[in-house]
């Protein structure tokens, strides 16, 4: 009875190692790209926000691609796509701005910032796939 226990204990940490090892990392984009959220990005040191970094190893920030307040992203294999929160400061009266990133992975071709309608036209023109979208 003690060894079948013994087993079944080995059997369920087994797979609870491989679950933890093989569940998906929202923070790696592939070809060395992360995301960086907030609530972490204030702990390292990036006060104003989110970021999108390009690095060899995670938490590595020395090739920052889109600097601050990255408040939304997804990606598949070859795109990542982004919004960053911008406040207009020519203006007397401060508004906000989002601003639209497109990423070519393999490449390493960074477009924008776009505004909404530019960069809905840079998708399209990239073959970016609708399926591939950013929750506003």
């Amino acid at each position: 009875m003690r060894k079948w226990i013994i087993i079944a204990i080995c059997i369920l940490l087994l797979c609870v190692i491989l679950f933890l090892i093989n569940r998906n990392d929202e923070q790696t984009l592939g070809e060395n790209y992360y995301y960086l959220p907030e609530y972490e990005a204030y702990d390292v040191g990036y006060p104003e926000g989110g970021i999108i970094y390009k690095s060899s190893k995670k938490n590595l920030f020395s090739n920052v691609i889109i600097h601050g307040n990255v408040i939304r992203m997804n990606d598949n294999k070859d795109f990542i796509v982004a919004i960053q929160l911008k406040e207009d400061t020519t203006k007397i009266s401060k508004k906000q701005l989002l601003h639209y990133f497109i990423i070519e992975k393999k490449s390493d071709i960074v477009y924008g910032p776009f505004l909404k309608e530019e960069y809905l036209e840079k998708r399209e023109e990239l073959g970016v796939p609708k399926e591939l979208q950013l929750k506003e």
